[in-house]
């Protein structure tokens, strides 16, 4: 997977998370995948030759396609786990105020230097709403540090494809299973 060393997002035996989505996309292109992301199954239904027959939503509205894999990577519980990328000079006072404010908090430092990963876990299911309330609770702290995204970390469901992020450490590492995933049942 050239891509992902063309973009050097290994060093010192860290990988560098924030610019494996531009490899993603990258290597989505390059192989001409036809690929739909952060869509919602409404309704589907195997047809004899074993295709399904799908109704999604997207942010674009509701969309009909053919499938011949679905892969579930759903959450079969109401918690969720954000991962807040953020910049902080003074990370020993960042931190004390940070893991006293969330619970079962945990930060550990990301690929560049004064950048930390928070993970945190929030209740519901309204992703805009989890984002809000962490930027809502973070701002209260006054805290020198500046987010840089949010992101969710998904569980699979009893019965699912297992190819989420609770079973892997990294999206590279989990990006590289569904690679070989793919080639296994495509043929």
């Amino acid at each position: 997977l050239n891509i992902f060393d063309s973009l050097s997002l290994f060093k010192d035996n860290e990988q560098n998370t924030n610019g494996f989505e531009c490899a993603f996309c990258k290597y989505v292109i390059e192989k001409q995948l036809n690929l739909l992301l952060k869509c919602r199954v409404i309704h589907k239904e195997r047809r004899s030759d074993g295709i399904y027959d799908v109704i999604v939503q997207t942010n674009e509205g509701l969309t009909h396609l053919l499938a011949k894999k679905i892969l579930n990577v759903t959450s079969s519980s109401m918690k969720k786990n954000f991962t807040v990328l953020f910049i902080s000079d003074d990370i020993e006072k960042a931190s004390k105020k940070l893991l006293g404010a969330f619970d079962s908090a945990k930060i550990e430092p990301a690929f560049y230097k004064g950048r930390y990963a928070l993970h945190v876990s929030a209740d519901g299911v309204d992703e805009n709403g989890i984002k809000l309330a962490i930027y809502e609770k973070w701002k209260a702290l006054d805290i020198d540090a500046k987010i840089l995204y949010m992101a969710p970390v998904f569980y699979a469901e009893n019965g699912s494809d297992g190819l989420c992020d609770d079973n892997y450490q990294n999206p590279i590492e989990a990006f590289e299973s569904g690679y070989f995933y793919a080639k296994e049942t495509n043929r």
